[in-house]
């Protein structure tokens, strides 16, 4: 009887995993929208080179040691749009248009003794529509890596910096993602008096330091570090069938992004008190990043059936591949012709960390060369009495390098067999207003 039954209910369970889960799996997105749109307009017109000379408003997620250089209150209200002309198989990848809000805030901790040595600094990056996205991806299916929805996401960042001594910081703070924990009961009897979710959404913490210093007039040194984190999908279900077939146990576990472990070093060289002019006064600016995965990258869950006695009846099996160790190699010049304006442009090389996907595996990336300009204005001091007021843009192009995989394994619905190609860019512009109460 039970031997009759078992095919049944694995009919169901799958069913059940389709009215849950869309496909019955979840891809995982890997990077952060710091990788894949940048931070402020500042950092992001020069190529996120930014790890020695990030404004306060987003210290908090590039270098948290940088909060040194709010005065009073300083605050950026930002916005992001992005899109691009990725192509695979030489036809439009289909990505929408995406635009987010960035709010960044530091300040100054006036606290007796500690006054001008304590700085407190948050960071987030908000979607217009919704926190986050899972896509429901199966194994045969192509994610793009930085640019498909679940790299559109919610981040928050909260940091402490602290003035060591006159030039010199250190910060440490939380790099904050959603967690989710869900049960699900689907019940597919006369009555369906059974179904039911529940989600609850917690919170996962990531560690994030940093360094800063400045030597001498001219060059200032900053170190950061981003631990690694990933937002793991658990949810089990239960199925009502019927009373002759009886429950079953149904289980989903996967993962909606993850982040790497990410040490940058960053070098400022500021040569304004060199020019014999206003008009010759630049700074220079570069950063070097390594990024290092320590676990596969999966692009498909894991879905389990179990029978009552808790026994696994029959699991699918992730997609997943080892990555590759990255790396990004960053500069940027400044120029200030006046006091009230800085003009940069920046210049990145990116090594994804995603190795061909030769078989089943389909989360696809390329090298990335990424072109940046913007500028920065601020109203005149003796405009304005209590509070300074700024207005900055930029814009980056990622142009990926043209990426033609062959294919090693005939399986069903495996995309591109024999040859996969992949190639084109993306495109983001970014706006904020500064405030600055002193």
């Amino acid at each position: 009887m039970t031997s009759r039954q078992t095919p049944m209910k694995r009919l169901f369970s799958s069913l059940a995993a389709i009215a849950i889960f869309g496909m019955g799996h979840a891809s995982e997105a890997v990077g952060s929208p710091l990788a894949s749109f940048g931070s402020d307009p500042e950092s992001v017109a020069r190529a996120m080179a930014a790890t020695s000379s990030v404004n306060p408003t987003s210290a908090a997620t590039v270098n948290p040691a940088r909060l040194i250089d709010a005065k009073g209150i300083d605050i950026s209200l930002g916005i992001v749009v992005a899109d691009d002309a990725i192509q695979i198989q030489r036809k439009d990848a289909g990505l929408s248009t995406y635009v987010a809000y960035q709010l960044g805030a530091a300040v100054a901790l006036p606290i007796g003794d500690w006054r001008d040595r304590l700085f407190l600094g948050i960071d987030m990056h908000l979607p217009h529509d919704s926190l986050y996205t899972v896509d429901n991806s199966t194994q045969n299916d192509i994610v793009i890596l930085h640019l498909g929805n679940d790299a559109r996401r919610f981040t928050f960042d909260a940091a402490l910096g602290v003035r060591i001594w006159e030039r010199m910081s250190v910060g440490v703070g939380v790099h904050i993602i959603p967690d989710v924990v869900a049960d699900v009961v689907i019940d597919f009897t006369s009555q369906a008096q059974n179904s039911k979710s529940h989600v609850e959404v917690g919170y996962k913490f990531a560690p994030v330091a940093g360094f800063y210093g400045q030597f001498g007039d001219y060059i200032h040194l900053g170190v950061a570090y981003r631990s690694a984190t990933r937002l793991k999908l658990d949810v089990p279900a239960r199925v009502f069938v019927s009373d002759s077939i009886g429950q079953i146990h149904t289980r989903l576990e996967g993962y909606a992004f993850s982040e790497p472990h990410e040490v940058s070093i960053g070098l400022s060289a500021d040569l304004a008190p060199l020019a014999t002019t206003s008009l010759a006064r630049f700074a220079l600016h570069a950063t070097a990043q390594i990024q290092y995965y320590p676990y596969p990258l999966i692009h498909s869950a894991r879905v389990v059936l179990y029978d009552e006695q808790g026994e696994t009846v029959s699991e699918s099996t992730h997609a997943n591949t080892k990555p590759n160790l990255a790396y990004a190699l960053r500069a940027a010049i400044d120029w200030r012709p006046l006091d009230e304006i800085t003009v940069s442009l920046g210049y990145a090389f990116e090594k994804t960390h995603v190795p061909a996907p030769r078989s089943i595996f389909n989360i696809i990336d390329g090298d990335r060369n990424q072109i940046a300009f913007g500028a920065t204005f601020w109203l005149p001091d003796s405009w304005l009495k209590s509070f300074n007021l700024g207005f900055s843009t930029a814009a980056k192009f990622d142009f990926y390098d043209i990426r033609d995989v062959e294919k090693y394994e005939f399986l069903f619905g495996n995309p591109g067999f024999p040859a996969l190609r992949f190639e084109g860019y993306a495109f983001a512009w970014h706006a904020a207003l500064r405030l600055q109460f002193q």
